[in-house]
């Protein structure tokens, strides 16, 4: 159930930073929305092996929130001009 609540959180931060892009993004909403929620669960993951996000604690959910904020920064980045 953990793994949900952060997918989640990555879904609603991809539409977020959909809603947030200027321009056309490649891929649309539902693209973005689930790079956001991959990010989400690795960077949690990546936490919990590190020892520092361990699961249903607050600083899981700020692993979540700030990795997929990362992630899909330089994944539009990445992407440069709209198609």
């Amino acid at each position: 159930m953990e793994w949900a609540v952060i997918a989640l959180i990555g879904l609603l931060i991809g539409a977020g930073a959909y809603a947030a892009m200027p321009g056309k993004v490649r891929g649309g909403i539902l693209l973005t929305m689930l790079v956001g929620a991959v990010a989400a669960v690795v960077t949690t993951w990546i936490g919990a092996q590190i020892g520092i996000a361990t699961q249903g604690t607050m600083i899981a959910y700020f692993f979540a929130a700030i990795g997929t904020g990362l992630v899909l920064a330089v994944w539009r980045m990445s992407m440069g001009g709209a198609a």
